[in-house]
């Protein structure tokens, strides 16, 4: 990922980790509902295995330390290989993507908000 002068990005994508499920439920039907995937799909991308712990990866994920060259994942009904297994980037976000990135922060704010009151 090129992060020289003059780009920039964010990281605000959640993943269907533990904890997160809940959200990432949440997550789906705005993603969706907003026809947004296309959105995710090309930012998803950005953050391929670096293999920059590539014992604890491989531990988690099954396979061997020395050929492990990152997991797996399925958004929203479209597989990406070699990606880490950390949250995604949003990499030079345009309108549309800064657009899906502030719907993502606030369906984050009302989880935190929902489960906060409980």
């Amino acid at each position: 990922m090129d992060m020289s002068q003059g780009r920039w990005h964010v990281e605000n994508y959640p993943d269907n980790a533990a904890g997160q499920l809940e959200l990432a439920k949440g997550l789906e039907e705005l993603i969706i509902g907003e026809n947004m995937q296309d959105v995710i799909w090309k930012h998803v991308t950005a953050r391929k295995c670096r293999r920059c712990i590539p014992d604890r990866c491989a531990k988690q994920f099954g396979g061997d330390a020395k050929t492990f060259t990152g997991c797996t994942k399925v958004y929203f009904g479209r597989e990406f290989n070699n990606l880490c297994k950390y949250t995604s980037y949003f990499h030079n976000p345009d309108k549309r993507a800064v657009d899906c990135m502030k719907k993502i922060c606030e369906l984050k704010k009302q989880n935190i908000i929902a489960n906060s009151a409980t």
